[in-house]
C-alpha cells in the first residue's frame, strides 16, 4: 500500500485496486477516524494520486476533497463520473467493511395498522 499523510485517517480497513481515470489513479477506501474524532468510527471516501511515469515513484494518496475540480455545490462534488461506477463495483465490499447488512431479497416491511 502506498504511503499517505492524512490527519483524519487512523487506519485503512479496505481499499480497492487503483483505477486510472484521466491522468490520475483513484481508489475507494474504508477507514477509521483517530480516537480524538470518535474511536472506531468508520468512513468511506475516495483518494487520488497523480499517475506516475515509467520509472518514477508514485506520489502519495490524497483525499478527494483536495482534487483540483472538487466543488461541494456540484453534482458528484465535481469529481470524475467514473467514480460512481467504481463505487457500484465494490459496493458489497464497502458495505461489509462499514458494517451495513446486505438487503434481504424478497422481504418487505409489513405494517399492521389495524386496531
Amino acid at each position: 500500500m502506498a504511503r499517505f499523510d492524512d490527519a483524519f485517517i487512523d487506519r485503512i480497513l479496505w481499499c480497492s485496486p487503483a483505477r486510472r481515470i484521466g491522468t490520475h489513479h483513484w481508489r475507494a477506501i474504508v477507514y477509521t477516524l483517530p480516537a480524538r474524532y470518535g474511536a472506531g468510527l468508520s468512513r468511506f471516501g475516495f483518494q487520488f494520486r497523480k499517475g506516475s511515469e515509467f520509472g518514477s515513484a508514485p506520489e502519495q494518496w490524497t483525499h478527494a476533497s483536495s482534487f483540483p475540480g472538487y466543488a461541494r455545490h456540484l453534482p458528484g462534488n465535481g469529481l470524475p463520473k467514473a467514480l460512481k461506477s467504481m463505487f457500484e463495483t465494490y459496493r458489497s465490499d464497502i458495505d461489509h467493511h462499514l458494517g451495513i447488512a446486505p438487503p434481504s431479497k424478497g422481504s418487505q416491511l409489513h405494517l399492521d395498522l389495524v386496531a
